[in-house]
């Protein structure tokens, strides 16, 4: 009984140092007037284990602020989960390779099915430098290295897309499809379009590699110390960024900057 009241005791504890902290934050932040939203504070929990389940970040990872991990999840290193993103592994693992970027928006699923496919847990894997565009839902599939998702695309349960091939954006690819490496699939459902070509199938590694160097840049830029952004905010380079910014504003609207 004793040990079962210290920590309840402890607990609440905790949760009022928690609250306190959380307060003294945002009148801290108020009193910063228009330069609070630089600070990189955030409530929101990024990383959270399901049960026993715990998510596994390699090095070298950009995990947005407001993105989420859930269970049983692998990012490998050089990847990137952009904002509102979510991977939840739930019964069967989620599992990301090297340089990959999950992008805004996008929800990858590993979970139990129903009794149509028995109930057997189906791990989501996908490869190595593999873009998933804005919006798309990743269920329970394969995604294999180097091949590209469009925005909005839904990858149904069990599926397999193969390397060097395109998904177009805002198609379905259906249950348990395959497509095959060096093609571009499109539709609802998606179905074959055409033989990629070899610079097509090129572009499909640069875009991975134009992510990872966005990437690099939002993660230098969170890692910043309070210190760094005082003096980029009120100092030299905020200035210039302010210029810079007012003489785009002059060559594209120049109504805008009267």
């Amino acid at each position: 009984m004793a040990a079962a009241a210290l920590k309840r005791g402890t607990y609440f504890l905790g949760h009022m140092l928690r609250e306190t902290g959380q307060a003294l934050e945002r009148m801290g932040a108020r009193s910063m007037g228009q330069f609070y939203c630089a600070e990189p504070l955030d409530r929101h929990r990024q990383i959270m284990n399901l049960l026993f389940k715990s998510p596994i970040v390699s090095s070298n990872v950009f995990l947005a602020p407001c993105a989420s991990l859930v269970g049983s999840v692998s990012v490998g290193s050089g990847s990137s989960v952009w904002y509102g993103a979510t991977i939840r592994g739930d019964d069967a693992p989620v599992l990301i390779g090297e340089e990959t970027n999950i992008q805004d928006g996008v929800a990858v699923f590993a979970k139990n099915m129903d009794r149509k496919y028995q109930n057997v847990p189906i791990p989501t894997i996908i490869g190595d430098r593999v873009t998933i565009g804005h919006g798309a839902v990743v269920n329970n599939a394969v995604l294999e290295n180097e091949c590209l998702i469009g925005m909005g695309v839904v990858i149904g349960v069990g599926s397999k897309i193969c390397s060097n091939s395109i998904v177009a954006a805002g198609s379905v690819v259906p249950t348990f499809a395959t497509v095959p490496s060096g093609e571009l699939w499109a539709g609802v459902p998606a179905v074959f379009k055409k033989k990629l070509s070899e610079v097509e199938i090129k572009s499909i590694k640069t875009r991975a590699g134009d992510y990872q160097k966005l990437a690099k840049e939002h993660l230098d830029d969170i890692r910043r110390t309070p210190e760094q952004i005082r003096a980029e905010t009120l100092g030299d380079s905020r200035m210039a960024y302010d210029e810079e910014l007012k003489a785009a504003l002059r060559e594209h609207r120049p109504e805008a900057s009267t």
